[in-house]
């Protein structure tokens, strides 16, 4: 084959020159500062790219190693170090000796580097039994977050006149291991309310077979985990089955809007956690609810601050999501909006907040006293971003 410039030799045209791959460095540490200069030679190999065309095409597994191989590394080699003494005698004595050939000038610079890979090795397999051993930690926070869930829909129901332990049995819930029922052996004591006796189901169809409930709330950050068959089964069910695809961003959601109206022919009151554009369906325009915290976090926090409440409440909430509900009219419940469209948010959130604050002062929570319309003393809170008039 020819070479570069037309010279006879073995390289195709299409190879790039070594030079072009990785530039040279110097065998010692010159420069500015040695720290500087230090920390560069160290993480070189994390952060290389070729200097060729396409070089994007080069930069992932340098990107792979410095956003995920050295930052895990790091913190498992901070976790050995507090756990395993003798981990730190092997780790100073590598970096000492390393940084002895460095200063020295000795030899080859990458292969200086190439003595403290073994260390960053040793980091990333720590890391990795950190995380065998913590994850159940992270399945906590995460279910710690569900049970708020159920918590909260059983308080409203106890309100309604049910007692806590009947709210409690009319929730159940499903993760990643299946059904919560009380044969399984990795329930947390506060999952065990919701553990109902059932026979044990990793289907999740089979299990809304089973229960036959009148609403599914997604909350598993896993999209598409409301298939066709979900949504079909709950159809067969309900005549209007509740849907809430909640987790968030998009592709995320347990099902798109389009997949419920068309899956249910229609029937389905849905909602997701993230904003969906209309849909067509059957001669109807549809508008799809967005489930967001922006309706009720807003107006919760107004009351709170102008009622300068003691505490916060079940009840606050619960009469949030009251006051939020009545604000949607039968026309927009007949396109199958759930929430009250968030172009006139502000007033939207007044009103929620005034009948917070209501309850704040029924209960005799507050600090300040009960005026005489709540709404209008919630609208003297909010701010005006307007200027005065200096003439």
């Amino acid at each position: 084959m020819i070479g570069p410039q037309g010279n006879p030799g073995g390289m195709s045209s299409r190879m790039p020159k070594s030079d072009a791959v990785r530039a040279p460095e110097p065998a010692h540490l010159t420069g500015p500062g040695l720290i500087t200069n230090s920390i560069r030679f160290f993480l070189g190999p994390f952060a290389w790219t070729a200097d060729v065309p396409n070089a994007g095409n080069w930069q992932l597994p340098a990107m792979w190693l410095w956003y995920v191989i050295l930052p895990a590394a790091i913190a498992g080699l901070f976790v050995g170090l507090q756990e395993r003494p003798a981990l730190r005698v092997v780790l100073i004595t590598s970096l000492l000796f390393t940084a002895a050939f460095v200063v020295a000038g000795r030899g080859d610079s990458y292969r200086h580097r190439e003595m403290i890979m073994p260390i960053f090795i040793l980091g990333f397999a720590l890391s990795v039994d950190v995380w065998r051993r913590y994850w159940r930690a992270f399945l906590v926070l995460y279910s710690v977050y569900l049970i708020g869930l159920a918590g909260l829909i059983a308080s409203a129901a106890v309100q309604e006149g049910l007692s806590l332990r009947e709210a409690q049995a009319r929730i159940s819930m499903f993760d990643v291991n299946g059904l919560l029922e009380p044969s399984r052996k990795d329930l947390f004591d506060f999952q065990k309310p919701y553990a109902h006796p059932q026979a044990p189901s990793r289907d999740f169809v089979a299990t809304i077979e089973s229960i036959k409930p009148t609403a599914i709330i997604g909350v598993s950050t896993v999209g598409k985990t409301f298939t066709r068959q979900v949504v079909e089964a709950m159809s067969r069910l309900n005549d209007r089955p509740i849907i809430f695809a909640l987790s968030n961003p998009t592709e995320h959601a347990e099902c798109t809007p389009e997949e419920a109206y068309q899956w249910s022919k229609g029937k389905a009151l849905y909602a997701a956690g993230v904003q969906f554009p209309p849909v067509s369906y059957g001669g109807q325009t549809l508008l799809p609810g967005q489930a967001n915290n922006l309706y009720i976090f807003p107006a919760v926090g107004m009351a709170i601050y102008a009622t300068q409440t003691k505490r916060v409440t079940d009840e606050m909430f619960i009469e949030a999501a009251h006051a939020l509900a009545d604000q949607v009219t039968p026309g927009q419940l007949k396109q199958g909006l759930l929430y009250p469209p968030q172009s006139d948010i502000l007033e939207t959130e007044i009103k929620v907040a005034a009948r917070v604050a209501k309850v704040v002062f029924d209960s005799n929570l507050a600090r300040v006293a009960q005026p005489a319309d709540c709404e209008a003393f919630i609208r003297s809170h909010v701010y005006k971003p307007e200027y005065r008039s200096l003439v």
